[in-house]
């Protein structure tokens, strides 16, 4: 919610840079670390906090259905794995 709040009250300008891992400014200002994927994606158009969520909801959706999936025929709950180390 933080993000959306300061997203939605902010310039086109800082909207931009919030849709980034890495802000483009700060990159330029740092020219001698090696990052290149994080300068690729700078480059491209940014996504609204709004197109993000919804992704991250359809990832977690999609992880639920894969996980009842393998889960099984019984009423008994599918086991939790343990961590891994």
């Amino acid at each position: 919610m933080l993000i959306d709040y300061r997203y939605d009250r902010s310039g086109t300008a800082i909207r931009e840079m919030m849709s980034h891992p890495v802000p483009g400014p700060w990159l330029d200002a740092h020219p001698d670390v090696e990052a290149p994927l994080s300068r690729e994606v700078a480059a491209r158009p940014g996504e609204t906090p709004d197109v993000l969520f919804e992704a991250m909801i359809e990832r977690a959706i999609a992880e639920i259905e894969r996980l009842r999936a393998k889960r099984p025929e019984d009423d008994e709950p599918a086991p939790i794995p343990p961590p891994e180390p």
